[in-house]
């Protein structure tokens, strides 16, 4: 795409995110709609640009104002949104030209930052971009401590992938899979985030504990404040806003990609990181999350059966030594409506009971 047609299809963008304020507000004269009308079918990119605006704007009026910091998260997202303003003559003009009728400069705050958020998160920094990322991984049962070059440690648990990007101003995890301790090296000038898909992650100096698996991410905090963010989800899709909560010693919070941010909860510190001495521990959880990290130990693979459905519905507080995985399998039936099959000598597979 060449950059007039960037600069092109930003203008829709913001044009979009302008008709969605302006008619929130309520006070469209008719000659105005008339006008609406009549861009929103002059192209079809208006249309789609629009009905992105709309599903913006449903988020940001589940959101508190404290709870929106999409620019935390996403170092870029600041210069996106001054160069945005920039092309509207700043958050003054764009006050003046209506923005106001909905919530004021917040309001204003929010789409722009959606709008630059709008490919999704995950892409690493543009000043990580020349860094080397340098990745670790474990094998089954295999756990390992890395010590980063600002002497933060990482400990990473069975069959996990990290990748590490460090730059002047920055240090960012991407855990791609499996289960992490981070320790922290206190540097008030380099956040410490983690991503694991959209989730994410900031600290400066503390110890927290990371856990991607089967589709959720969990997060406890040992010691220090941990801010954790993710999109917040509008019709089982996650918007261009993220939601954060900020968690303290002795709390905890997951995410699940169609369903956002839980609610933060407590957790008793003797069961932090639990996995570093083989017991799992789950609240709230899915069979595939359990399967997940039972693999992460297993010797032989174990598979959920395609055609079994409905079962993610069932979320289940349970504890397991990875040491047993034979005895995790026979309380299954228990608590999921399943049969274990061990007649395939490649893989253990769960079917419907």
């Amino acid at each position: 795409m060449s950059a007039l047609e960037e600069g092109d299809c930003e203008h829709i963008r913001m044009a979009a995110y302008e008709w969605r304020v302006r008619i929130s507000g309520g006070d469209l004269e008719r000659a105005e709609r008339d006008v609406f009308e009549a861009w929103l079918t002059a192209d079809p990119r208006h249309a789609d640009a629009y009905d992105r605006a709309t599903t913006v704007w449903a988020a940001y009026g589940a959101l508190n104002r404290q709870n929106v910091d999409a620019a935390l998260f996403e170092p870029n997202a600041a210069d996106r949104v001054r160069e945005i303003a920039g092309g509207f003559g700043g958050a003054a003009d764009w006050t003046v030209r209506g923005f106001a009728v909905a919530g004021g400069a917040f309001a204003v705050l929010v789409l722009a930052v959606a709008a630059a958020l709008f490919g999704g998160p995950g892409a690493p920094p543009r000043d990580l971009a020349d860094n080397p990322i340098v990745a670790f991984e474990t094998a089954v049962g295999e756990m390992r401590e890395v010590t980063l070059t600002d002497r933060s440690v990482l400990t990473l648990g069975p069959s996990t992938r990290v990748h590490v990007a460090v730059s002047a101003d920055r240090r960012r995890i991407d855990l791609i899979n499996g289960a992490a301790v981070f320790a922290v090296a206190p540097d008030a000038s380099r956040p410490f985030t983690v991503h694991a898909d959209q989730f994410v992650a900031r600290a400066v100096g503390t110890v927290f504990d990371v856990r991607h698996n089967g589709g959720v991410v969990r997060l406890s905090v040992l010691e220090g404040v941990v801010d954790a963010a993710h999109p917040v989800v509008v019709n089982n899709k996650p918007a261009g806003v993220f939601a954060q909560e900020r968690l303290v010693k002795g709390q905890r919070i997951a995410a699940v990609a169609d369903e956002g941010l839980s609610p933060v909860q407590p957790f008793e510190e003797r069961t932090f990181a639990s996995w570093r001495t083989g017991r799992m521990r789950y609240v709230g959880a899915p069979l595939s999350e359990i399967i997940a990290d039972a693999n992460r130990y297993a010797e032989r693979p174990i598979e959920i059966d395609a055609t079994l459905a409905g079962v993610e519905t069932v979320k289940v507080t349970f504890s397991f030594d990875a040491a047993d995985i034979d005895g995790m399998l026979g309380a299954l039936p228990a608590l999921f409506p399943v049969a274990i099959d061990r007649s395939d000598a490649q893989a253990i597979v769960i079917r419907a009971k």
